[in-house]
């Protein structure tokens, strides 16, 4: 059975369970059992979020109701029985129990709601870690076909709903999970509002014990009976953490925290005996090792700063005086969870993309606080090559508007706990800042098109449209390897007719070079120009009089002779 703080050995699971599980207290309000469960291990959860994915094809018309009410019973009952590892599988729900009533297994594409499928929904309510799953929620809502479907909206909103809300917190004073028959234990139940306004709601296993005007509950002379698991609920808040009180008439127990004790925290735990001051050479156990000399005082075992691999089953033994003999007594044996405080960060990048130069880049530090210690105050720090680049903060967020080439390194992020002495740090992540790459590579020439009289000044003119850094420009000419010159211009200060070619610059900022669209350059020459300027007038002069020349003989041919006569 999970408990918050500890269970007996008859019911602890192998392991430290649930040390991040999600929003405590949710199953309770809908309907959820307490019996004992082993968390699924994450391909399990996954296989099961698929199904109820797959099996979650209900009409329209189905009517809602049906399905709010059998919310509650559904959760109760999968969460009783919930589907083992080998029974989950993608061909089927064999694990899950079956639904009987008026809700048959049916078709899902007969437009009618299956058993199966509210059976899924109501494990995943009913599951402890219903908190986790609230984003699948959310995500099974824009898978499903025709959008978001009103069973799936109703089962959204009792998740958030009860999300939202702040679990309250139950403590025992003295802060001991066993006690002996006749002694005395203070309940107290700490939530999000004071209390006084309305009453603290007290259970005793998963049943109402009482309703008071204060946050405290008071158990006198305890016997037996009072033996069992508590649970409270104050104003503003859900069903707090579950506890288990143990009302021992052994001769020997080990009182150990009821309470959650975290990694980092001091644990301390004793073994006393029926009468005071009647145990003598007391020893400790874990999982059977022998940890008396290591961490035991005359009193009390204390391990000053918990860690999570020191949970486990202990117990103690002593001698104790029987009469006019010594008999060596054994406690029963008891197992401690160390909770995880928060899990591991994860550095998370905001695009997965290349990393440009000039671009923002945004960090999370992502890391999950267990619920059993909402009022934990995290502060995150970030590193680039192992230097200190933000933090420490409360931002889990880091952003840099516009990266260069500098930011280049490896990153990690480290999470701390105010007042604890755990930090976590996060793997490194390596980002690379890449240039812009060059592009819209043009060119320009004066005179216009790259026509110049011969012995004339050639320029030409090399720009990008994109590419950041430092660029470099080279210059050259179709068919031969010799680079013509560097820079954004390239001038010929006297054309001639051998500088005729196919030019071209080429751009590069340290990546992939870029080139140019090639341009003609045509140089005209003096013999060209002399026939074109010069001598073409003199023709038309010559051509002009030698038609002059004709002219003035064909008028004198073409008189009168008798007009020449007279």
């Amino acid at each position: 059975m999970t408990f918050h703080g500890t269970v007996s050995a008859a019911d602890a699971p192998n392991g430290c369970v649930a040390q991040n599980d999600g929003v405590v207290g949710v199953g309770r309000d809908l309907g959820r059992s307490s019996s004992p469960i082993p968390l699924p291990e994450q391909e399990h959860l996954h296989q099961v979020t698929q199904e109820l994915i797959v099996s979650l094809d209900v009409s329209e018309q189905s009517p809602p109701h049906s399905s709010s009410y059998l919310f509650p019973v559904l959760g109760a009952l999968v969460y009783r029985h919930p589907p083992s590892k080998k029974s989950i599988s993608t061909q089927g729900t064999s694990g899950l129990p079956s639904a009987r009533g008026s809700h048959q297994a049916l078709d899902p594409q007969s437009g009618m709601a299956g058993s199966r499928a509210l059976l899924l929904l109501g494990w995943v309510l009913g599951h402890p870690r219903a908190g986790s799953l609230l984003s699948v929620l959310q995500n099974a809502r824009q898978m499903l076909p025709g959008g978001a479907h009103p069973l799936l909206f109703l089962l959204s909103a009792q998740v958030l709903g009860l999300a939202a809300t702040e679990m309250a917190l139950l403590t025992t004073d003295p802060p001991w999970s066993t006690i002996f028959r006749g002694e005395s234990v203070t309940l107290r139940c700490r939530g999000s509002q004071p209390s006084g306004q309305q009453p603290t709601t007290w259970y005793h296993n998963d049943k109402i014990l009482a309703r008071t005007a204060t946050d405290t509950y008071r158990i006198t002379n305890a016997r037996q009976k009072q033996t069992g698991t508590y649970k409270c609920q104050s104003p503003g808040s859900v069903a707090s953490n579950p506890i288990t009180l143990i009302v021992s008439y052994d001769w020997l127990i080990l009182q150990v925290p009821s309470h959650a004790v975290f990694e980092g925290e001091l644990l301390c735990m004793q073994c006393r005996g029926w009468e005071p001051g009647s145990v003598t050479s007391v020893q400790y156990f874990r999982d059977g090792a022998d940890i008396t000399t290591r961490y035991a005082s005359d009193k009390q075992l204390c391990i000053p700063r918990a860690e999570t691999q020191q949970s486990g089953r202990y117990r103690c033994m002593g001698q104790m005086n029987s009469f006019l003999s010594v008999i060596k007594r054994e406690s029963q044996e008891l197992h401690v969870c160390i909770r995880e405080l928060f899990s591991s960060p994860v550095l998370s990048v905001a695009s997965s993309a290349e990393t440009l130069e000039g671009s923002p880049l945004n960090l999370s530090c992502v890391t999950h606080l267990s619920p059993h210690s909402p009022r934990t105050i995290l502060w995150y720090l970030f590193y680039r090559n192992g230097t200190v680049l933000q933090g420490p903060k409360t931002s889990s967020k880091y952003h840099v508007p516009m990266v260069g080439l500098a930011d280049t390194g490896s990153y990690s992020c480290e999470v701390r706990a105010e007042n604890s002495s755990i930090w976590k740090q996060s793997a490194q992540v390596p980002i690379a800042v890449r240039r812009v790459p060059i592009s819209g590579v043009s060119l320009d020439a004066q005179p216009h098109e790259g026509q110049v009289m011969e012995g004339q000044r050639l320029v030409l003119s090399c720009s990008v449209a994109a590419g950041t850094g430092s660029i470099s420009f080279s210059w050259h000419r179709e068919g031969s390897a010799e680079v013509l010159g560097r820079g954004t211009r390239y001038e010929i200060p006297s054309a001639q007719r051998d500088d005729d070619g196919h030019y071209y610059c080429v751009a590069s900022n340290g990546g992939v070079p870029a080139q140019s669209p090639r341009l003609q350059v045509t140089v005209v020459g003096v013999s060209s120009l002399f026939y074109c300027h010069i001598r073409a007038p003199l023709l038309l002069a010559a051509l002009g009089s030698l038609l002059s020349g004709l002219l003035a003989v064909h008028v004198l041919t073409s008189k009168d002779p008798k007009g020449a006569k007279q």
